[in-house]
């Protein structure tokens, strides 16, 4: 498919290291809760590599725990 990007617009693609990370009660991060994420990161952030520095702090608040799987984004 084909999509139209407008100025301002992003595209973040990451791997499954992020939709597989778990916290020290073994709760999985979501797909939708790692949407939810990344729009309430972006939509108040307009430099991408800040807000991928906070979506990075979010998750690492959310593991609590060493990270037991490669995550790129």
């Amino acid at each position: 498919g084909e999509m139209a990007l407008q100025d301002g617009d992003h595209i973040i693609l990451y791997t499954d290291g992020f939709s597989e990370v778990e916290n020290k009660d073994g709760q999985r991060l979501s797909e939708r809760r790692i949407h939810k994420l990344i729009l309430d990161i972006f939509i108040n952030e307009p430099n991408a590599l800040e807000a991928i520095k906070k979506l990075t702090q979010r998750l690492k608040d959310f593991m609590q725990q060493p990270l037991n799987d490669d995550m790129t984004m």
